[in-house]
């Protein structure tokens, strides 16, 4: 039974009178220390009593194991609280808790993956019904070790040691949909994890984006879109991959842009959902300013997007007639995906039809073409240059035939009819 506020207090007080008749308690100061940052959230005294009890006690494994989990917890240093487990583990060097809080901290704040795998391991060895330790490994093992199929047997363990945790078979859901391909099993394990616990925003968002994806069920995806915004109203991730799905497999636009824009109100640096909204202004709403708006927010956050800056570049040419900024985007993601022809195609056009630069466009609408010959968009670029700038129409009908019977869209009957009537 949870303990009430003035029990609490009481105990609180009875731990403190204890200290001012023996500042040298070290109990009273460990079992102070755990009711201030439990229940009282004074973590900067509980600091000082924890460090108390581990000065007055240093070979208490408990001491220092408590003490490193507020510096981590709380404080963020990580390396101080490092040295603190590792003195527990020399004291008590079986304990499954704290090889596996070793682990946890060499994998989300030290950046050593080698050594959170090592103690992932040990954990497990120590104690392989730690239910936690075996969910936490499979996450690394995905995430970060990308073998799925140990990850896979890991989350395997945890959910059969603990069958009634949701987490576990989320995370095994999301491996069996994003690694495995196997879109079955992932829905299992998504309804499973609601029948476990219906109380979960996110479990409904994944399963949402399954059904979605892979299913087609769109009725029924859009109840689970609807459950985790009911549980959760302002869950950014949930409003956005709904609108994701309003906008392109039922194009309903306003719903989709009101979604959007929420996402973006929740979280304002949600780069997705700041595109994914530019791109909807500017191919539907023809709101130029605020799409380019958008996606410079978009950029601040994801720097390294090729679609916002290849997008960008093209708004800022079409509709901003921003040539200098506009050819700085086509040149960050040429760098960011040196190998896709789109981005030189779609410099090649600036250059050819704003800037009247046609050697310059000649010179990316070959290069594109040498990372794919079969670039339908290129070649019917290089049509257009060879009749309108460089004034070669055999050259022009080549890559006219090329692009057309790459993709039927190319063919038009008034520049067969220039072939024709130049004896082609």
């Amino acid at each position: 039974m949870e303990r009430q506020h003035w029990e609490l207090q009481l105990e609180r007080q009875r731990y403190e009178q204890e200290l001012l008749m023996d500042s040298r308690n070290a109990e009273a100061h460990f079992e102070l220390a755990a009711l201030l940052e439990d229940h009282f959230k004074e973590y900067d005294l509980a600091r000082k009593h924890i460090e108390a009890a581990v000065d007055l006690e240093p070979d208490n494994d408990a001491a220092h194991f408590n003490l490193a989990s507020l510096l981590t917890s709380h404080f963020s240093e990580h390396d101080l609280a490092r040295t603190h487990f590792e003195k527990a583990l020399g004291i008590a060097p079986d304990d499954s808790m704290t090889l596996y809080q070793l682990a946890l901290l060499y994998d989300d704040h030290l950046n050593d993956e080698k050594m959170a795998a090592a103690y992932y391991e040990r954990a497990i060895d120590t104690d392989p019904f730690n239910a936690l330790a075996h969910a936490s490994y499979a996450t690394f093992l995905s995430n970060k070790a990308h073998d799925y199929d140990k990850a896979s047997i890991h989350y395997q363990f945890a959910i059969d040691l603990d069958p009634e945790d949701a987490d576990h078979l989320n995370n095994m859901g999301l491996l069996m949909q994003h690694q495995f391909r196997d879109y079955e099993k992932a829905r299992y394990y998504y309804e499973k994890a609601i029948e476990k616990d219906g109380t979960i925003a996110d479990i409904y968002v994944n399963l949402a984006n399954l059904i979605d994806a892979h299913f087609s069920e769109l009725d029924l995806a859009e109840q689970h879109y609807h459950e985790a915004l009911r549980l959760e109203p302002d869950l950014a991730r949930a409003h956005y991959d709904y609108a994701v799905m309003l906008a392109y497999s039922q194009n309903r636009l306003d719903e989709a842009r009101s979604h959007f824009e929420k996402a973006v109100a929740l979280q304002n640096d949600h780069a997705s959902a700041l595109r994914e909204l530019a791109i909807l202004l500017t191919e539907h709403y023809k709101e130029h300013e605020s799409a380019r708006s958008l996606f410079e927010r978009s950029l601040k956050t994801d720097p390294n997007n090729y679609e916002a800056h290849l997008l960008l570049a093209n708004l800022l040419d079409d509709h901003a007639k921003d040539y200098e900024k506009a050819m700085h985007h086509y040149v960050r993601a040429m760098a960011i995906d040196p190998g896709n022809p789109n981005t030189f195609c779609e410099c090649a056009v600036m250059q050819m039809q704003s800037l009247k630069q046609p050697q310059k466009a000649l010179s990316n609408l070959k290069h594109a073409l040498e990372l794919d010959p079969d670039h339908a968009e290129s070649h019917a670029r290089l049509c257009s240059l060879y009749i309108s700038f460089l004034d070669d129409i055999s050259l022009a009908k080549y890559h006219y035939e090329r692009a057309a019977a790459l993709d039927e869209h190319y063919k038009d009957p008034l520049t067969e009819q220039l072939f024709i009537d130049a004896g082609l």
